[in-house]
């Protein structure tokens, strides 16, 4: 598919938030292309009045054109990597321009900015999102009524949203189904469509009635809010050749012990009980399968009552915790030690596991709920890790 760098602006002259879109990071997933270009179509030719403004931008280019997921390496595990640092071309160049272009967006403006990323699954499955667990972002993925997935960041490294939710700003990731589904693309809108009227006070019955459309009929689904978390992730490394057993779809529940698939011929079985969570159905990519388990909505609310407290900062006093000096929000945890709970408690109060050395397994909190970065702090951020 051809597609410019930047599928559209839009804004009525307002002060308001930025709201940023993302898509085709994988040139496989050209739904969510589709969505954003009908969406930006919709409002040129029906010019409502907005607060703010609303800007999309593609991803990976090349692989667009090509509607493959990417053409020498997956830009969605780059983020984490100097420009210098990588060495194929077409990736490099790609992450530049898609830098060059965000830090003029940011640099425009000082106000609020909140960041979408939409992707689609190559299995089965109804639209969900992932979040970094924060009180903000939360509150941004209740604006559609679809599950939540936590903890996706402590297995996937280099990724755009890693990179954006590092520097402070709210964002989520929005998964709009499997690619080869004809809804896929009603729900991105949906998705687009309800941010654009939450966040710049648009009303979508006014005028633009496929708005209103798309929005319902991801209502129709009637999915529940309910909150998971990846606890485990088939990593596919380097000289394997891992193929998934047909039928999975997304969240369905599986055993331990369950054959789900074959690498190099032998038996990949599952390591522990949960739901599968996108299963690897195309020919690209270096995850196999993960695994998330369901969080009952109780410790979601107790979670958002002890983040209003201090507690977190005196994780030190538990047995096998300790501070680090350089970064007041970051503990190390040594496992051989420490509770056995450890790592619950932290992900409880919005901790998530940075890093491992050995034993040791490195805790941090994204930001301060009481006080999170503003938005010119996020900005200086962004271009920090961007330099």
């Amino acid at each position: 598919m051809q597609v410019e760098r930047i599928i559209g602006k839009y804004n009525s002259g307002n002060p308001g938030p930025k709201l940023i879109f993302t898509v085709g990071i994988h040139g496989n997933e050209i739904s969510a292309v589709k969505a954003l270009q009908d969406v930006f179509t919709a409002l040129v030719e029906k010019q409502p009045d907005i607060k703010g403004s609303v800007i999309g931008v593609a991803g990976n280019i090349p692989a667009l054109e090509k509607e493959v997921r990417y053409v020498d390496e997956d830009l969605n595990r780059l983020w984490g990597l100097e420009i210098d640092e990588l060495h194929n071309p077409i990736e490099k160049k790609e992450k530049a321009e898609i830098i060059k272009v965000l830090r003029e967006e940011l640099t425009e403006h000082d106000g609020e900015v909140f960041f979408f990323d939409l992707h689609s699954t190559s299995a089965e499955s109804d639209p969900f999102i992932f979040i970094g667990d924060t009180l903000r972002n939360r509150e941004l993925a209740s604006l559609v009524p679809v599950p939540i997935v936590l903890g996706a960041m402590e297995h996937l490294r280099g990724t755009f949203f890693d990179l954006v939710s590092k520097s402070g700003f709210p964002t989520l990731i929005f998964q709009g189904g499997r690619e080869s589904d004809a809804d896929t693309i009603i729900y991105h809108k949906a998705l687009i469509w309800s941010v654009i009227s939450n966040k710049l006070d648009l009303d979508v019955s006014d005028n633009i009635g496929e708005a209103q459309d798309a929005i319902s009929k991801l209502q129709g689904l009637g999915l529940e809010q309910e909150f998971y978390e990846i606890a485990y992730r088939h990593e596919i490394t380097e000289g394997k050749v891992f193929t998934m057993n047909p039928g999975y779809k997304n969240f369905q529940e599986i055993k331990k012990r369950e054959v789900l698939g074959k690498s190099n011929d032998r038996d990949v079985q599952c390591q522990l009980n949960g739901q599968i969570f996108m299963p690897l159905y195309q020919k690209q990519g270096n995850d196999g399968f993960f695994v998330a388990r369901k969080i009952w909505s109780f410790w979601i609310k107790l979670s958002a009552k002890l983040r209003q407290f201090t507690f977190h900062r005196r994780l030190h006093w538990l047995v096998g915790v300790y501070k680090t000096d350089a970064y007041p929000l970051t503990f190390k945890v040594d496992q051989r030690i420490a509770f056995l709970w450890a790592t619950e408690v932290f992900h409880l109060l919005g901790y998530k596991k940075d890093d491992q050395d050995g034993p040791w397994m490195y805790m941090s909190r994204r930001e301060d709920e009481k006080s999170p970065p503003t938005p010119a702090e996020a900005t200086k951020r962004f271009f920090a890790f961007t330099h």
